[in-house]
């Protein structure tokens, strides 16, 4: 018969407890690892769906570059002719709108054109001549004009834009839509 002593139990209930501590011990580093991988994964997940909607906006960007070296620049009017051009389109856009121009008025001297983008005045093939006019109409129909004017293929830049109400007519207000306007041209004045 084996003889059991005290000492020798409390070394067995010693290293039983030692097993299911290190037991304890090993479930919990393997929950710590399952849950910092599930963690992980699904940043990466996040990362995987950013990274793929970045290649996606990449993408677009880079076929709409493509589609824009296919189109020719606009503004490659000279001059007076860009006034002239814009001129006619203005009162194309303002009278079928159901629009009056009351008054055009446009500048046969360009000045350098200076963009505000940049710090330095470099040499530039572009001038703006002034233009100014007043149209009068309905608010539906000045709205209208002033919509249209976006479809201009001659680039502009607004300076001014005042409405005012210019009188009252069957119970509806008459406005009045004054501004003044930059077109950009290349090359000279003439």
């Amino acid at each position: 018969m084996i003889r059991h002593t005290l000492a020798e139990s409390k070394v067995n209930a010693l290293l039983g407890r030692l097993v299911v501590g290190c037991a304890v011990v090993c479930a919990l580093v393997l929950a710590v690892l399952g849950a910092s991988g599930l963690y992980f994964g699904a940043q990466r997940s996040q990362a995987v769906e950013a990274v793929r909607a970045d290649k996606d906006a990449i993408k677009q960007a880079m076929d709409t570059l493509d589609r824009s070296r296919s189109v020719k620049a606009v503004g490659g009017v000279e001059g007076l002719a860009a006034v002239n051009a814009f001129q006619r389109f203005f009162v194309e856009k303002v009278t079928g709108s159901g629009c009056t121009v009351k008054e055009v008025v446009a500048s046969s001297e360009g000045q350098p054109y200076v963009t505000k983008f940049n710090k330095d005045t470099p040499p530039n093939e572009y001038v703006q001549l002034g233009f100014k006019s007043s149209i009068v109409g309905s608010p539906s129909q000045v709205l209208a004009a002033l919509r249209a004017l976006g479809e201009s293929q001659i680039p502009f830049e607004m300076d001014t834009l005042t409405l005012r109400r210019s009188s009252v007519a069957q119970g509806h207000s008459i406005l009045e839509l004054a501004f003044e306007l930059r077109v950009l041209a290349k090359g000279g004045a003439a």
